[in-house]
């Protein structure tokens, strides 16, 4: 379904990556760090001027936050649980 917008240029996919932080002002998300998981570099992505058509695409963008700050807690009482034992 994506592969039309992939192979033409107007989508990249960024595979073996994870979100690991997100810059926010109120609701809207300005800038992501994403990790490569294959080689440990960090890129900043920067969000600016999303068109009216983009609500959708930074919807996602909020929840894709929401996840990894999620599971940043996640490890953080994981890390904290495995130090009082």
């Amino acid at each position: 379904m994506l592969a039309p917008y992939e192979s033409g240029g107007r989508l990249v996919l960024l595979r073996n990556h994870q979100v690991t932080s997100a810059e926010v002002n109120g609701a809207e998300v300005r800038s992501l760090g994403v990790l490569d998981l294959d080689d440990g570099r960090i890129f900043t992505f920067t969000i600016d001027g999303l068109e009216a058509g983009d609500k959708l695409f930074h919807r996602t963008l909020s929840r894709l936050v929401e996840e990894a700050r999620k599971k940043a807690g996640k490890s953080a009482m994981k890390a904290g649980a495995e130090a009082t034992e």
